[in-house]
């Protein structure tokens, strides 16, 4: 069997169950007629862009098309020197947002917005104290900043 099939296996089983482990799914693929190792699950995990997160019942792996998949980190849960990162001005340049910081904070306030894989992201760049957000052409400039802001409340004051 193929691995586009596999893949769509995987992911029909993610969709249905609702606590999965990687031996659970395992073993719900070798039913479904496919015998792979782990580190192949994992791999296919991986290229599926699966998260595991924690549930009532355990632990489940989910996909991002789900609901549960998107970050709801409160700025609160930011370490705090990036609650009180100095973002001392921000600009849109076209479809770019440009962030100015502290000396030295860029990097973290750009790994910190590409890990939370916001749609309107189409990638960033930071440098020492400066990060240009770049978003998609779709993206709606205001609802964007104000996500920003809730990760980032030094921004909105």
């Amino acid at each position: 069997m193929s691995k586009t099939n596999r893949l769509e296996a995987i992911r029909a089983i993610l969709l249905e169950q609702q606590s999965a482990t990687q031996a659970e799914i395992l073993e719900a693929l070798t039913v479904a007629g496919y015998n792979i190792t782990q580190p192949t699950l994992s791999t296919d995990l991986k290229a599926l862009h699966a998260a595991k997160v924690r549930t009532r019942n355990g632990t489940k792996y989910i996909l991002p098309t789900q609901k549960e998949y998107q970050h709801t980190i409160e700025p609160t849960a930011l370490p705090v020197s990036l609650q009180v990162a100095g973002i001392s001005h921000h600009a849109f340049a076209s479809s770019i947002l440009v962030l100015t910081t502290k000396v030295g904070y860029a990097g973290a306030i750009a790994a910190e917005i590409d890990s939370r894989e916001l749609q309107e992201v189409a990638g960033t760049i930071a440098g020492s104290d400066t990060v240009f957000v770049a978003l998609t052409e779709d993206a709606d400039k205001e609802a964007f900043l104000e996500k920003i802001k809730k990760i980032f409340p030094t921004l909105a004051s």
